[in-house]
């Protein structure tokens, strides 16, 4: 969601205060099932996907442990079939 500082909320009652909020809210949630939809996802989408913060995704690709794309040598993609298999890779009975 994006920051907003002080300033632009000078002069909003509360309610107007939330509902800038709440419609924050509901454009990042839309955002995220838009990347469920997709078959290569880029980092923010695939911490999304996987339920890991940023800081532990980006370690687990620098050591290598997850599989990733870099193309350009600069962001970071991820094949979401690829994230599945990853995720179910050590079955507990």
């Amino acid at each position: 969601m994006e920051q907003k500082n002080e300033k632009e909320y000078e002069g909003l009652d509360q309610f107007e205060k939330k509902v800038l909020h709440d419609i924050g809210y509901l454009k990042s949630a839309v955002n995220n099932l838009t990347a469920l939809n997709k078959d290569v996802l880029d980092f923010n989408e695939g911490c999304f996907f996987t339920s890991l913060s940023k800081s532990q995704m980006y370690k687990l690709t620098m050591q290598r442990k997850i599989p990733f794309f870099r193309p350009e040598g600069k962001k970071i993609y991820f094949e979401k079939a690829r994230l599945i298999e990853w995720l179910l890779r050590n079955p507990q009975y």
